[in-house]
């Protein structure tokens, strides 16, 4: 999953309270920063086939929104309490990045934290 400019941290920041439905799902982000420079580098490279751009790391969402409500101390508005939904019953997303980094020889820079700082700080000068 692309994580950058259109999050869910709106809420947050607006203190709605926020919905976790899918908590105990395993999902694999990567900033859309990283996004672009590996797909600039996947074009510019002479590799041929199938490839993954992903991180190849995996977050529980109830992590991630806890994550990001520590970050702008809104703890209080996560509500975990409804019942997770279980709709398309994939409870993980861990894509390899081992073409990418080993062919085309690029791997993320943005660490997690770093591209949810960004994020929360790109969202509060356009929600304030």
């Amino acid at each position: 999953f692309c994580f950058g400019k259109y999050t869910s941290t709106t809420n947050l920041l607006k203190r709605e309270t926020f919905h976790i439905l899918a908590k105990d799902k395993l999902i694999n982000l990567l900033y859309v920063k990283d996004i672009a420079t590996a797909m600039i580098s996947v074009l510019e490279s002479d590799f041929n086939g199938s490839i993954n751009i992903a991180s190849g790391e995996q977050i529980l969402i109830k992590d991630l929104a806890i994550k990001i409500a520590n970050k702008i101390n809104a703890e209080e508005i996560l509500d975990m309490d409804k019942k997770s939904i279980n709709n398309n019953k994939i409870y993980h997303n861990k894509a390899s990045n081992e073409i990418l980094k080993n062919y085309v020889k690029w791997k993320p820079t943005y660490k997690l934290d770093e591209g949810l700082d960004e994020t929360i700080d790109w969202w509060k000068k356009r929600i304030n």
